[in-house]
């Protein structure tokens, strides 16, 4: 008796965790930033994670990419104001090695950002929460910029895929956890 009831509870547990974390997917739109919901970085944890919501508010956001193999999955590259900070990484990584493919400098929203692929990490679509909006209207990353970003991120994933470590988080471990849901 005690044996079936534990076992109707783990099963409640486990729809009510599927609830919780899988709620209502939203179209994503290509060009754009998003802000994602707090049960992802519940489910996943990885120091190397920005933290969600920092000071009560909206950030980070993130701009987002189609995975190529999984219609569920986008890759999602934090978008930071600190663009000088970045801008020198950037200049010594240019200096060492000719190129620098892990950052992008660009105009987002009027402002200096940088998009840090380096700092990249795939999610399922249902843990996108919302469209950045500015004045609440969603800003869109100009489409040359958006396509130096997509070309460079597709170029960081295939490099990842060959065993070079490009991303700070453990992509594989946030994979597994966000495919075997």
């Amino acid at each position: 008796m005690e044996r079936g009831r534990s076992n109707s509870v783990r099963k409640s547990s486990s729809i009510l965790l599927t609830r919780f974390f899988l709620g209502e997917i939203m179209e994503i739109k290509l060009g754009y930033s998003y802000h994602l919901k707090d049960e992802f970085f519940l489910l996943v944890i990885d120091r190397y994670l920005m933290k969600n919501k920092e000071n009560g508010a909206y950030r980070p956001h993130y701009y987002a990419v189609k995975d190529l193999s999984n219609e569920n999955i986008h890759w999602m590259i934090p978008i930071s104001s600190r663009f000088e900070k970045y801008e020198k990484i950037v200049d010594r990584k240019i200096q060492k090695v000719g190129r620098c493919d892990t950052i992008v400098l660009g105009k987002f929203s009027g402002r200096k950002c940088a998009f840090l692929i380096q700092n990249a990490f795939p999610v399922h679509t249902k843990f996108i929460s919302h469209i950045h909006t500015v004045g609440n209207s969603p800003v869109k990353v100009h489409d040359k910029l958006s396509k130096e970003i997509d070309k460079k991120m597709k170029a960081c994933i295939a490099l990842n895929k060959k065993g070079n470590k490009v991303f700070f988080s453990d992509i594989e471990k946030i994979l597994e956890i966000i495919i075997n849901l």
